[in-house]
C-alpha cells in the first residue's frame, strides 16, 4: 500500500509538471524592439557623420597646414619643421578611420548607396594627405589613382543601392 501511494505522489507531481510546461509559452524569435531599429539607423547616420567630418578635417584644417608647409607644391619640398606636425596630423587619423571602418561597416543598414562610396573616398583622401608629406609630386599618382577610385565609387554606389531596395522592399 506504501508503494501504491507513492506512485501516485509521483503521477500528481508529473501531471504538475507537465501542465506548468504547458503555461509556458514557447520561446519565439527575437523581434526588434522600435528603439533597437532606431539605433541601428543612428549607426549608418553616426558613420555618415562621422566620413564628412574626416573629409572637413582633412580639407579644411590639414589643408591649410599642408598649403603653408609646402606639401603640396611640386616645385619645392615640405618644410622639414612641419613635417612632424603635419604627420601626426594624419597618420593617427588614417589609422583611427580604419580601425572605425572595420569595426562598423558591417552595422550599417540604411543609406549605405551614400555611406559605401564615401568610405572609398574617405580613405583615398586620407591616404593622399597622408603620403603628401613626401612632397607634393606624389600627388601625381592620386591623379592617375582617380580612375580606380571612380570605378570602386561607381560599384560601391550599386551594390549599396542594391542592398537599400532590398531592405526597402522587404518591408
Amino acid at each position: 500500500m506504501n508503494f501504491m501511494g507513492q506512485e501516485e505522489i509521483k503521477n500528481e507531481t508529473s501531471n504538475a509538471e507537465n501542465q506548468q510546461m504547458l503555461l509556458q509559452p514557447e520561446p519565439q524569435e527575437e523581434i526588434t524592439t522600435q528603439s533597437e531599429t532606431n539605433e541601428k539607423d543612428l549607426n549608418s547616420v553616426h558613420y555618415l557623420g562621422i566620413s564628412i567630418a574626416v573629409i572637413a578635417y582633412l580639407v579644411f584644417i590639414v589643408g591649410m597646414v599642408g598649403e603653408s608647409g609646402h606639401f603640396f607644391n611640386e616645385s619645392r619640398g615640405p618644410d622639414g619643421s612641419k613635417i612632424f606636425i603635419y604627420s601626426i596630423m594624419t597618420w593617427p587619423v588614417l589609422m583611427g578611420y580604419i580601425m572605425y571602418i572595420m569595426e562598423n561597416f558591417g552595422k550599417i543598414n540604411h543609406i549605405r548607396f551614400i555611406n559605401y562610396p564615401l568610405t572609398f573616398l574617405t580613405i583615398f583622401i586620407l591616404i593622399f594627405f597622408c603620403i603628401a608629406v613626401f612632397g607634393g609630386a606624389v600627388l601625381w599618382v592620386m591623379v592617375f589613382a582617380t580612375p580606380i577610385l571612380l570605378i570602386a565609387m561607381l560599384i560601391s554606389f550599386i551594390s549599396g543601392a542594391s542592398k537599400d531596395l532590398k531592405q526597402l522592399f522587404k518591408k
